[in-house]
């Protein structure tokens, strides 16, 4: 391979006599990121959302029953939507019309009404679906990545972590850092025993102060998860009809596969 290096600026550089574009003229991609000359990421925010219609599109065009369409989504469409949406300044606005389309085909896959609400289907309550939240997935690889950039070992990565741009709605370092709280916390108060095995029968966590950074991560992003679910209980017992399960007692959970 033969490779000519320009001598002024107004030359271009060639490969194999080739001229190589320039980003004003193709976009450059690296490690996965697109990038424009605009250097911004609305074009490929609205190609996410593309993506997103087109994938479901394809996976309801096929003959495949509507339990395995939805089995397709959740292990085929929904872990390539994950990298764009870490990587990708997405808001969490952009994150909350993607989970609407979404939902829209889960309630017809599994021939639920328009109106259930979407607790219904991401709820870990009495009876759960395992269907993952798009903006439960979105929050926790926000988290992720902000504590892969601010917990590096490298101090310049951590000199350099840059804010993750996520609307004015949610911002990953408070998620973050109330998390943290809540396990420092956690720490304190010491293992707690839950339902009516012996003591030392539930599987224990690694403590905050214990646990490497890879542990740390993870143990951020379970937190963000039940800052979740605590969220959604707590719309959960405002509702009248759908919300009815909170006052069940006695009844043993369930999950359906």
């Amino acid at each position: 391979m033969e490779i000519k290096l320009s001598k002024s600026a107004n030359e271009r550089f060639h490969i194999n006599n080739e001229p190589v574009p320039t980003i004003l003229e193709k976009p450059l991609k690296s490690l996965g990121h697109w990038y424009s000359a605009e250097l911004k990421d609305s074009k490929q925010v609205e190609q996410l959302k593309q993506d997103t219609i087109s994938g479901l599109r394809q996976i309801n065009s096929t003959a495949l029953p509507e339990k395995l369409k939805l089995w397709c989504f959740q292990f085929g469409l929904l872990p390539r939507l994950i990298w764009p949406i870490s990587i990708y300044e997405v808001t969490l606005s952009h994150a909350n019309r993607l989970e609407r389309l979404v939902n829209a085909q889960v309630r017809k896959w599994l021939g639920l009404p328009r109106c259930l609400s979407s607790i219904g289907l991401y709820g870990n309550g009495v009876l759960s679906l395992p269907v993952s939240s798009l903006v439960e997935e979105y929050k926790c690889a926000k988290a992720r990545l902000e504590m892969t950039l601010t917990e590096s070992w490298d101090p310049f990565v951590r000199g350099a972590a840059p804010t993750l741009a996520t609307g004015r709605k949610w911002k990953p370092s408070a998620a973050v850092a109330e998390a943290k709280t809540s396990l420092r916390h956690r720490d304190i108060v010491g293992h707690v025993q839950h339902g009516r095995n012996g003591l030392g029968m539930e599987a224990t966590t690694p403590t905050w102060q214990k646990a490497t950074p890879a542990e740390r991560r993870n143990m951020v992003v379970e937190e963000v998860r039940h800052q979740e679910e605590a969220a959604r209980c707590a719309k959960a017992v405002s509702q009248a009809q759908q919300g009815c399960w909170m006052k069940w007692e006695g009844v043993e959970r369930r999950r359906i596969t």
